[in-house]
């Protein structure tokens, strides 16, 4: 395998800077610095090692990928991988090419996750859904004139005034102020009735049978 340039050398010196940089950062994310004009032994540096690899051991089948092939991808990111110890982790793998376009070095991210494993676990408890309310409840709090200036938005909606609806839009109005919860206000029928120009009974009628 060809050895590296100077200027390659200077980019592979920066790469481990950066790596020495990341390991510093993130204490439970292990970083690797592959050199891949020697892939048989080439780890150059590893920081906060949970691998069990150690300076000047071979690299991973990605590595001898890249070592041998210009055309795999550069960045391989968030894969799901996991230690020997059977630990998950995400890992993220970063190809550096040379003068030529070859690979000659690779910088490798892998993340512990196991100990999130539990959290999400738990977090997919919280957020699943069971029951269904007998009504809808959008848990926002409805004021004394609440109402009246629901009916107004959902009127202007439709491009009108709430008394100047026609029965299909004034249907659509009663029912998405109920979908809303707003029935269970005091005297929320006479008061639809009263912001939309028309009697209870047409409420009524427009709410439906079950009302």
């Amino acid at each position: 395998m060809a050895r590296r340039s100077e200027s390659e050398q200077r980019t592979v010196d920066t790469v481990m800077q950066i790596a020495k940089a990341l390991g510093q950062m993130f204490p439970s994310c292990e970083v690797v610095v592959h050199d891949l004009t020697t892939p048989a032994r080439a780890v150059l540096a590893i920081h906060n090692a949970q691998s069990g690899r150690a300076v000047g051991d071979p690299t991973t089948t990605l590595g001898w990928a890249r070592s041998g092939d210009p055309d795999v991808p550069e960045v391989v990111s968030r894969y799901r991988s996991a230690f020997p110890d059977g630990r998950t982790a995400i890992s993220t793998s970063i190809g550096i090419r040379g003068e030529s376009g070859r690979y000659i070095a690779a910088l490798c991210l892998n993340l512990d996750t196991s100990l999130l494993e539990p959290l999400r676990s738990l977090m997919d408890q919280m957020l699943s859904y069971e029951d269904t309310p007998p009504v809808p409840d959008t848990l926002s709090p409805h004021s004394p004139g609440a109402l009246e200036e629901r009916a107004q938005e959902l009127a202007l909606q439709f491009g009108r005034q709430p008394t100047g609806l026609d029965a299909q839009d004034r249907k659509r109005v009663v029912q998405t102020l109920s979908d809303e919860g707003f029935l269970s206000q005091k005297r929320a029928v006479p008061r639809i009735a009263d912001a939309l120009g028309v009697g209870r009974a047409t409420v009524y009628k427009d709410l439906g049978p079950d009302t």
